[in-house]
């Protein structure tokens, strides 16, 4: 891909970019005028989950401490799942552990860490269910 192919790509994405973010505040504009208005007597349905759309978006919820942590354990499971790879990979190498076959092991190993995730994932969805 040419430098000028490149360019373009990246002014496209960054328009992209920036019509999102307009998008978006003239979404938070608009929500904020009408919970301002909101008249929860005469509300329909519809205008009951516009109004919920509205505050969850004006008021998002943070990630509860169980989600983080969950996070925070599969990012250290796919990491140590990595290094173990890479390092099989060195040690079972007989070229001398060219950076290839390093990270050929290191994506084999996290692989096989998100493999493990979604089984203990699947048992812990299948038993709590």
């Amino acid at each position: 891909m040419g430098a000028t192919a490149i360019a373009i790509s990246a002014g496209a994405s960054g328009q992209a970019a920036a019509a999102s973010a307009a998008a978006h505040r003239a979404r938070v504009t608009a929500c904020q005028g009408y919970v301002r208005g909101y008249a929860h007597e005469s509300a329909t349905v519809s205008e009951m989950q516009e109004y919920a759309d509205c505050v969850e978006l004006l008021n998002p919820t943070p990630m509860s401490a169980n989600a983080i942590t969950a996070a925070k354990v599969a990012l250290v499971v796919i990491l140590v799942c990595a290094a173990v790879g890479a390092w099989r990979e060195a040690r079972d190498d007989s070229s001398g552990g060219d950076l290839l076959s390093l990270s050929m092991g290191a994506v084999m190993g996290g692989l096989g860490g998100v493999a493990i995730l979604l089984v203990v994932g699947a048992i812990g969805f299948v038993v709590t269910a």
